[in-house]
């Protein structure tokens, strides 16, 4: 299990793009298609079951997977009979990447193990670091030298490379970089964290500011640093913790340098990119409110496919993403449903049993809401992950507060 667990994570960290992967490859799994993870999801999801090892406990995943797959179900059929069999591409390509929800079943079972559970969250972090560091030295390594030595698909295949401010950008690892920072980040603020997490939160965060550069990404993080500080300090009062805020900030912005990066870095977001922002909340808002029930509908289109769906999904400048707007975009495609089924999302992992022990998380997963949500399919693999991890750690916590029966 720990060569698969160890397997399992070089594939969503993409082997650190350390090597130059076949075009077969990076098509079954990329950033924004999932198939291989798809499909590597649904044979180990029957696997447990053939073997008898997996027994659906009733949990409230449980629930909230089933009803998910209802809504997706739904919109599919809906689809259907909106675009006709000939769209049946477009349907499918759409609605793939839920299929890796099912990971929550197994991967519940196996992290319910005390043993496994602690080495997966060490593996975690052992990668994450090292996929940390690889970034890092890409970063400088690029600002110094122009060298890139990391086989980026978009750059061995069309010579694209994403610069901001003068430096490398890469966000193909932010998803999993995100969830292991704000494990460890709960783990610091629970007080059961060890030198790992720390480095790893360290590191984490010097990857996601310096390397990613997504403005949204720094923000939250932000967020979630002080809410783990004031969590870790509980017995400290409103006055010291406002001293120690205060002493931060004037130290950042009045000692360093980092300060006026900082501002620079914020204050240089074009205005073309606010001005599109803006059109895409307007275009899709009136494409919810055309069909609230079921949106526009589950397809997404590629260049082969006939332009009258493209204009639809991607509006008249052809510009537009329901990924840069979060919960606005998923609604305008799958409608009231799941704004009903993401708020018993909120609602679960809000929930004081887990809360208390996943703060961080569950005040990131509130704030990405806005445009970096976990129904997008370059999220998604989180859904599994946190269901899994919530409920594995409050069983572990219940029972440690209960005592040995």
């Amino acid at each position: 299990m720990r060569f698969f667990t160890a397997l399992f994570l070089l594939l969503n960290y993409y082997f650190y793009f350390l090597f130059s992967m076949p075009y077969v490859v990076n098509q079954l799994n990329s950033y924004k298609m999932k198939y291989g993870l798809a499909v590597v999801s649904m044979i180990l999801f029957l696997w447990v079951i053939a073997k008898n090892l997996l027994k659906l406990r009733i949990t409230p995943p449980f629930f909230l997977v089933i009803g998910l797959y209802s809504v997706i179900f739904y919109n599919v059929f809906y689809s259907f009979f909106k675009y006709g069999i000939r769209s049946a591409a477009m349907i499918g390509r759409a609605a793939y990447p839920f299929l890796i929800c099912v990971l929550y079943f197994p991967m519940y079972e196996l992290l319910r193990k005390e043993a496994y559970g602690k080495a997966a969250v060490r593996c975690l972090s052992v990668f994450n670091i090292i996929a940390d560091i690889l970034l890092l030295l890409q970063s400088i390594l690029y600002r110094r030298y122009q060298l890139v030595f990391m086989h980026i698909p978009a750059y061995e295949m069309k010579g694209e490379l994403g610069i901001r401010d003068g430096n490398i950008r890469i966000t193909f690892l932010d998803t999993m970089i995100l969830f292991s920072l704000f494990v460890s980040m709960d783990k610091i603020g629970n007080r059961t964290e060890t030198k790992l997490h720390v480095w790893n939160v360290l590191l984490s965060l010097g990857a996601i500011y310096f390397v990613s550069q997504t403005r949204s990404e720094i923000l939250i993080c932000l967020v979630c640093m002080v809410i783990c500080f004031m969590k870790r300090n509980r017995k400290m009062n409103l006055r010291n913790i406002c001293k120690m805020i205060c002493a931060f900030f004037i130290l950042l912005f009045c000692i360093s340098s980092i300060g006026r990066y900082v501002i620079e870095k914020f204050s240089s977001v074009p205005e073309t990119s606010i001005t599109t922002r803006f059109d895409e909340l307007e275009y899709y808002i009136e494409l919810f409110v055309q069909n609230p029930l079921c949106g526009y509908g589950m397809i997404d289109p590629q260049q082969s496919d006939p332009a009258a769906y493209k204009t639809l999904v991607h509006g008249p400048s052809m510009r537009f993403s329901i990924t840069d707007i979060g919960i606005v975009g998923q609604a305008a495609r799958s409608g009231v449903l799941l704004l009903i089924w993401y708020f018993c999302y909120i609602k679960y992992i809000f929930h004081r049993k887990y809360f208390q022990i996943h703060t961080c998380m569950s005040v990131f997963i509130l704030l990405s809401s806005i445009n970096l949500i976990i129904l997008d399919t370059s999220r998604i693999i989180m859904i599994p992950f946190i269901f899994s991890l919530y409920e594995t750690d409050h069983t572990k916590n219940t029972k440690r507060i209960r005592g040995p029966e």
